[in-house]
């Protein structure tokens, strides 16, 4: 949590000659394509959890013992 608000305050300090009136429109776009970047780099990063989430949806209900179930599953894919 910390670390967060430390590089929100970096973002901060780093836009404060922005926000005068006219460059507020600057201020913004530069925002949005920071999240547009972030938000892009978080999906590459993160998208194998997704099919690893569908795969053990998939499983069965019964079993006792899943972490092994995926490793073989795993398995038979490669």
């Amino acid at each position: 949590m910390l670390f967060s608000s430390a590089i929100a305050t970096l973002f901060d300090a780093a836009f404060i000659p922005l926000c005068r009136n006219p460059l507020f429109v600057y201020l913004y776009v530069t925002v949005g394509a920071i999240a547009l970047v972030t938000t892009v780099a978080f999906w590459f990063l993160f998208r194998k959890y997704n099919k690893e989430e569908d795969q053990m949806n998939a499983l069965d209900r019964t079993s006792t013992n899943l972490p092994t179930l995926m490793l073989e599953q795993k398995k038979e894919q490669a």
